[in-house]
């Protein structure tokens, strides 16, 4: 709206001859518009900014109203997006991080990244769509099999469908590439004492004795291998 006023002032002083004036007030036009648009661009990144220390810091609420206001900000920028639903997620929002995905897709020109394709089949997942969980899980481990995110999220889900069988095949798979993958241990764990076997679960940690992990997954396996042994 105001670029159509500058023009049509524009055009009126062409029309009188003050053609010195129209060059001006078009240039003085073009510079503001521009400083309007870079202080978008500001402002924007500020906000992604912002959501993303809010998320370091584990504050979900300010992370999606940061993040949310630089999408509206600048709709058309990929990492805003992102910003905002790993924001929605850490909210549980999976619904309406799962309504988002068309636009992410379209932004990414057709194909998500690893990261944001793994996220949304965690979505699908925890809204209890597991057969779109496990879809999203075989796109990315066809595209990169030594990827071990999508095993555990795949062996998370056939333990949902009580599919034990499978679910120690993902798990397993990930561990015969990354023995010390915390994740996997605990789904494998997991799968054997919920299929009936608790010795099974209790040999899966005591197995980690001969590996390095981190002292919080050491502590996670203790207290694991206490609640299998009730």
């Amino acid at each position: 709206m105001f670029l159509a006023l500058v023009a049509a002032k524009v055009l009126a002083a062409e029309r009188r001859g003050s053609v010195r004036w129209a060059g001006r007030a078009l240039a003085a036009a073009f510079a503001i518009w521009g400083a309007r648009g870079l202080g978008l661009e500001v402002s924007a990144g500020i906000h992604y900014l912002a959501a993303a220390g809010a998320l370091d810091r584990q504050e979900p609420d300010r992370a999606y109203a940061n993040a949310l206001r630089a999408v509206e900000l600048r709709p058309g920028a990929l990492s805003y997006w992102e910003s905002l639903e790993q924001s929605k997620i850490a909210l549980r929002q999976f619904d309406s991080a799962l309504k988002d995905e068309r636009i992410l897709n379209g932004l990414s020109g057709g194909e998500l990244d690893e990261t944001s394709a793994l996220l949304y089949a965690w979505c699908h997942y925890d809204v209890g769509d597991y057969e779109q969980a496990l879809a999203g899980t075989r796109r990315l481990i066809q595209k990169n099999a030594s990827f071990a995110a999508p095993y555990v999220l795949q062996g998370q889900v056939y333990v949902a469908l009580r599919n034990y069988q499978q679910a120690e095949k993902s798990y397993l798979t990930v561990l015969q590439m990354f023995p010390t993958d915390a994740p996997a241990v605990e789904g494998l764990a997991h799968a054997y004492y919920v299929s009936g076997n608790p010795a099974g679960a209790e040999e899966v940690l005591g197995e980690t004795a001969q590996y390095s992990f981190p002292a919080g997954a050491r502590r996670r396996f203790e207290d694991l291998k206490r609640l299998y042994a009730r």
